[in-house]
């Protein structure tokens, strides 16, 4: 099968980071929800300059009185700008992302707590990152009573990155393949 005319020319990438995206932000919404922490995704009001905004927002207070905005990035590993900085250290281009997204949003400091949460193509997150999701990870056990929350959150992390590794090598039909598999095992919204 041919890919359609908007996927010709590199836009197929575009496509992918946009659903990989997308599907980050949803797991951690749903890990919230999960934790029985409401929360809002791409809220209005917080930033007015620019017009951009951080990616969701906890709708009660997380850590001393101020509730939490968190913003997902996925950076590839290997990029040009990464690469010599990544062959050194692990998750150093998510270090450096999370430090760029701090910068961006450090006008919220007064109103909430941000949290970067930034991934690399070959897995690793930025450190307070992975601190965080360990957090979540716990308030969801405190619901469920098991354990193991903090270890299906990453679970669940990995199976996406990975599933959205390799979506860049798939033609057309694969790529409706896995957004179907993705849909079903709930990794993306309905």
């Amino acid at each position: 099968m041919s890919c359609p005319r908007f996927c010709a020319g590199g836009q197929k990438n575009k496509i992918i980071i946009i659903i990989r995206h997308h599907a980050l932000n949803d797991l951690v919404a749903r890990a919230f929800t999960s934790a029985a922490l409401p929360s809002s995704k791409e809220p209005h009001g917080l930033l007015w300059s620019d017009g951009k905004r951080p990616d969701g927002i906890t709708l009660v207070p997380w850590k001393g009185g101020k509730p939490l905005s968190w913003d997902v990035t996925a950076v590839c590993t290997v990029a040009g700008s990464y690469v010599a900085a990544t062959a050194r250290e692990a998750s150093a281009a998510a270090e450096r992302a999370a430090e760029l997204k701090i910068a961006k949003y450090s006008s919220l400091e007064d109103k909430c707590i941000f949290q970067p949460i930034v991934v690399e193509s070959l897995d690793p997150l930025n450190e307070t990152a992975c601190q965080f999701l360990k957090d979540l990870g716990r308030s969801i056990s405190a619901q469920s009573g098991d354990e193991r929350e903090s270890a299906f959150l990453f679970q669940r992390l990995s199976v996406l990155i990975t599933l959205h590794a390799k979506l860049r090598y798939c033609n057309w039909s694969c790529l409706c393949v896995c957004a179907f598999v993705c849909l079903w095992v709930g990794l993306l919204p309905r």
